[in-house]
């Protein structure tokens, strides 16, 4: 009997069927989607090739008759194929087999299991690895605990290849342990209280391991997490006494007290027996003047006591105790253990007496808390009040009734920190009755908290009116819910919605923040269609004007066309269309009105590896890319005419790698008069840190690495060049003060953590929200002669250092300053493209760090904190060459505007697709850009009317440092991992942070904590991870062929909470949820 359920949602259709002879008796559950509703192929303001496809997308999901599933399949893009994967269950109902999901033929009937798996081995649907599946294992228990996960792949199942989970309890059965034990053999444990808290982790990183402790209150809350680099710093001090034990009846004492700076403490005492009846016979007892006999039996009577701050506590008995174990807590100073009688036990031969003695072993791990640990403490509504850390100080949080964060203090705002020229203290939060963010700003006197707080408990809890209401300056306004601004700071923009945009219930509107290099206020207007998609955004940015980007969906909220500045100049289009499985199929771009003919980027999947990218096709016939994939979808290769690269993990020639990090990879690049290539073979400690990346073909880029327990960088080798030794604040472990390596870099910090001088650049500034929105950028670089030549990019020296040279044209014997930061060693007469390039008389050739560009960088942040300006020499009077940006509703740059003379002209714009594809400048050429597995570019294209030249190149060093490039005016500015390299800080901007990639750290702290260090890159292991908003450091498997989808999200949530406070986003989550600090050190293992 067949029964069917409709169920419909929006374009989604849901079918339910059970027991159907069409399926082989099989339950099943279809879903059919209609992109853009069912048979509805309008869309408004889009005709002719502008319209979607609305090919509906179909899947099934089969069931056993006990409701689990057994096979799912999804329509391929042809309507004839499926892709397929099948589950299979152990004799206790648990998931034991999962196949790999394939592509076959079929038309969503159910498929012969067989062909998936049997008899331990892939069905006929895997041809190429008999393994395709992932097999689980479980304990021989009650509890269904897995024991180990091997993967897809026979290279895993053949080699013993699994990741392995084992379960255990403390001694005292408080603690649940949970070790696992990854393809290589890597330990991460874990140790959780009754309570489900985890209290320590710990990476087996022999001889030492790394760990990470955890300490909570008796509500759970978080109280105190203490970094590895404390426990690798901490010694171990011993304190054994014994005193032996006469037949006397007078007591006897030993006392244990815990040293200065104790972190942990215990003592074990015992009792050891000599000889059970004594070794010689007694003759002091009238009663006892027999000889010794070997059959008496004797009683000690003993206790304990523990001092609590100094105070004794009462006695505890030890009696029938041989040996006795304490643990002393933090406010636990010290241990008597006292003998309180050694009698007889009546045997009528016993004669002789016991020499036994009393131990106390008294153990002490030691070292400076206040260097390493984290406190937080709470109010009695478990609210997060107060949070003291090494990196970033003391910061304070006020509440009002409601729960609500209305003022932080952070440790800048204690000591000195002023905006806009006047001393603020405070920074507070306004809500509106939903909760939502009104406003933001400054205080610009110093209440006392109680005072704060008071004020805050009665004035209103919401609305502008709220405390404070004097003594104030606003930064940040958000309108929601209607067009109606009242109180708004500025009107720049027109808030006239038409009727089909006019839908702002329950949305943001409007934002406002004060630029504070202009005077002027950054606007952004929103409107929204029935569907809440954005459809129209209006951007106000001072200097440069207002600009309008419009959004065309489908119903189903897929972009289908984007407008900027439609009517205008300066107007862009792009347009989207997708394939049947609703992925992005091809991306448009012109800046006239209609769709061309000619896509900037054409993609096709691999139904084979998870729907990842398999190939791109760029501009007319400019660039083919294809990728290929391994057993675990990991990608191993990426090849075209102008730059390919192969990735080995298990399938090196040497130091095979199963967890996912890369064994080796090598690479060819086009230049503009050949080809050159490259390779490195790496090596990783066992938190998976790069330890050694050996260049093995090609010039010597390789890098040498150590580190301290937090994940710190302690040593970095590159090429042959002498090493640098980082040296780091005594007092506050993860803030370094130098580099050394024969010259030195030196470093200081202001009381948040953010680097405030650096002597081989300059000194910085920071907002509130611990950006840098000012750099006076004083170093200088290497003074050199050139030989008569023409020069332009990034070249390198003997020594493998890269020295930047930027469109210059010089005479013999004219002097030009080279750009080379942090104490680059530049040597005399290395050649480059036939150029001669020679130091000057007298100066020395170990040089000097610096930068031909001396003076001040001003940078402007919208509401959502991504970089909007970048002023060269003066705010209000910008050189030429500053920048300022237009961002799309996802805070990519959409369009780049540039400064020549007294006007802001039009530079390009970017295309998208499945990430940055390329650019088209103000004079319609196209470029586009090869990037690697990272999403460093590469080469840079240009496209000569369907024929390709390659613009520019680069090469990297594995921390982000270019190792040798070719560049012209037209290179882009996205470079390591899509970051921006402002070349006149060789910094990289990565949007919530900066990053110096000469020394592989960020230059402030981390607003999310996921290291142990704040200023760690991607936990040292940038081959296979990367950052891509300066907030999390993201595995690149999980991120390939999806990472314009990835950023979207990532900063498209950043900019609707409109929050805007980086500095305090890790404590606004803690306050949120009261366990964001354990959440978010899971990786606190350095590394």
């Amino acid at each position: 009997m067949k029964h069917a359920y409709l169920l419909v949602l929006l374009a989604t259709t849901i079918e339910l069927f059970a027991q159907t002879s069409s399926s082989s008796n099989r339950n099943y559950i279809t879903v059919t989607t209609y992109p853009n509703g069912k048979n509805v192929t309008s869309v408004p303001g889009l005709s002719g090739n502008e319209l979607p496809n609305i090919t509906a997308m179909k899947s099934v999901t089969f069931y056993d008759g006990l409701a689990r599933e057994t096979q799912s399949q999804t329509l391929s893009s042809d309507n004839t194929k499926v892709i397929a994967s099948h589950k299979f269950y152990d004799s206790k109902g648990r998931l034991e087999i999962v196949t790999k999901p394939v592509e076959v033929t079929g038309t969503m009937d159910y498929l012969t299991e067989s062909n998936f798996y049997s008899g331990g081995a892939s069905g006929s649907y895997y041809p190429g690895d008999n393994k395709s599946f992932q097999k689980t294992t479980y304990l021989s228990e009650s509890l269904n605990r897995v024991s180990q996960v091997t993967p897809f792949g026979a290279a895993f199942h053949n080699n013993n290849k699994f990741v392995a989970t084992s379960y255990w309890t403390d001694p005292v059965n408080k603690l649940v342990i949970t070790r696992t034990t990854d393809e290589d053999g890597n330990i991460n444990e874990v140790h959780q209280d009754l309570f489900g808290n985890k209290v320590k982790q710990i990476t087996d990183f022999l001889p030492n391991d790394i760990v990470t402790t955890f300490s909570y209150d008796v509500m759970g809350n978080l109280i105190k997490t203490l970094s590895p680099k404390f426990w690798e710093e901490s010694t171990v001090v011993n304190n054994n006494q014994q005193d032996q034990l006469g037949y006397s009846s007078s007591t006897q004492t030993l006392t244990y007290t815990k040293p200065a700076n104790t972190v942990s403490s215990s003592v074990h005492i015992w009792i050891q027996s000599i000889n059970e009846c004594g070794i010689e016979a007694y003759t002091g007892d009238s009663s006892r003047t027999a000889a010794y006999a070997k059959c008496c039996s004797w009683q000690l009577n003993w206790q304990y006591r523990i001092y609590t701050n100094g105070v004794a506590g009462s006695w505890q008995s030890l009696n029938g105790y041989s040996q006795f174990d304490i643990n002393l807590s933090s406010d636990q100073t010290a241990v008597d253990i006292q003998k309180t009688s050694l009698t007889p036990v009546p045997i009528s031969n016993c004669t002789g007496y016991p020499t036994v003695i009393m131990h106390l072993d008294g153990t002490a791990t030691v070292s400076t808390e206040s260097k390493h640990a984290t406190t937080y403490q709470y109010n009695t509504l478990n609210q997060l009040t107060k949070k003291i850390s090494p990196d970033e100080g003391t910061i304070d949080y006020v509440y009002n009734k409601a729960g609500q964060l209305r003022f932080v203090k952070d440790e800048n705002h204690r000591t000195n920190f002023t905006y806009n020229g006047t001393r603020t203290y405070w920074t507070f939060y306004k809500y509106d009755e939903l909760g939502r963010v009104i406003q933001q700003g400054e205080k610009t006197d110093d209440p006392s908290l109680s005072t704060i707080q008071s004020s805050v408990d009665g004035s209103p809890y919401v609305g502008s009116g709220s405390y404070p209401t004097s003594g104030a300056v606003t930064t940040v306004w958000n309108y929601y819910d209607s067009y109606t601004l009242t109180g708004a700071p500025s009107a720049h923009l027109s808030s006239s919605p038409a009727a089909e945009e006019n839908y702002p219930k329950g949305r943001l509107t409007k934002s406002f923040i004060h630029d504070l290099h202009s005077n002027d206020y950054i606007e952004e207007l929103y409107f929204y269609n029935q569907y809440g998609h954005l459809v129209r955004k209006q951007i106000y940015i001072p200097s440069l004007g207002t600009k309008e980007i419009r959004y065309f969906y489908d119903a189903s909220g897929r972009a289908l066309k984007m407008a900027y500045q439609s009517g205008q100049s300066d107007q862009f289009f792009q347009w989207y269309a997708y394939d049947n499985l609703s992925r992005l199929d091809s991306v448009f771009s012109s800046q006239s009105t209609g769709r061309p003919s000619t896509p900037d980027a054409v993609y096709d999947y691999d139904n084979n590896h998870g729907g990842k990218v398999s190939q791109m096709k760029l501009g007319n016939n400019i660039q083919t890319i294809t990728n290929s994939y391994n057993i675990r979808d990991w990608l191993a290769q990426i090849s075209s005419a102008a730059f390919s690269q192969t990735l080995k993990y298990y399938d090196a020639t040497a130091g095979a790698r199963y967890n996912g990090n890369i064994a080796q990879t090598n690479w060819t690049t086009q230049t503009q008069s050949g080809s050159q290539s490259g390779a490195y073979d790496f090596t990783y400690d066992k938190a998976n840190r790069l330890l050694n990346a050996a260049s093995t073909s090609g010039p010597n880029f390789s890098e040498v690495l150590t580190y301290d327990a937090n994940g710190n960088i302690n040593s970095l080798t590159r090429s042959t060049n002498p090493v640098m030794n980082y040296t780091y604040d005594t007092n506050k472990p993860n803030r370094l003060n130098s580099v050394s390596n024969g010259l030195t870099a030196a470093y200081t910090y202001d009381g948040n953590g953010n680097m405030l001088s650096d002597n081989t650049r300059g000194n910085f500034t920071y907002d509130y929200r611990n950006l840098p929105t000012q750099m006076n950028l004083t170093s200088t670089g290497n003074v050199v002669t050139i030989q008569n030549q023409t020069l332009s990019g990034t070249y390198s020296n003997s020594a493998g250092d890269s020295v930047s040279i930027k469109d210059v044209t010089v005479n013999t014997g004219s002097n030009v300053t080279i750009e080379s930061r942090n104490a680059v060693r530049v040597q005399a007469g290395f050649q480059s493209n036939g150029a001669t390039v020679s130091l000057k008389p007298g100066v020395s050739t170990a040089g000097s760090g610096g930068s031909s560009y001396t003076g001040n960088l001003f940078m402007t942040y919208d509401a959502s904190g991504q970089r909007v300006k970048y002023l060269k020499g003066s705010a209000s009077a910008p050189q030429d060459g500053s920048r300022i940006y237009v961002r799309g509703s996802d805070g990519k740059i959409l369009a780049e505007y540039i400064r020549s003379g007294s006007n802001w002209n039009l530079d390009h714009y970017n295309l998208y697709g499945n990430g940055l594809v390329g650019k088209l400048n103000s004079s319609s050429q196209r470029y586009y850009y090869l990037a690697d597995h990272l999403g460093s570019n590469r080469v840079i294209l240009k496209d000569n009317s369907g024929t390709a030249s390659v613009e520019s190149w680069s090469d990297y060093y594995p921390f982000g440092k270019i190792s040798r490039s070719s560049e012209t005016a037209n290179t882009p500015s996205e470079k390591f991992t899509g970051y921006q390299l402002d070349i006149e800080s060789d910094l990289n901007y990565a949007g919530a942070r900066y990053y110096n990639s000469v020394i592989g750290r960020f230059i402030s702290v981390d607003p999310m904590h996921q290291y142990a260090s704040g200023y760690v890159y991607s936990g040292n292991n940038p081959t296979r991870y990367f950052d891509p908003t300066g907030l999390w450091g993201t595995d690149f498997f999980a991120d390939m062929g999806h990472s314009d989808e990835y950023i979207e999200q990532v900063l498209s949530a950043k900019r609707r909470e409109i929050v805007c406070y980086w500095a305090t986003a890790a404590s606004e989550r803690e306050i949120g949820n009261g366990r964001f600090a354990v959440e978010f050190q899971d990786n606190s293992d350095g590394g």
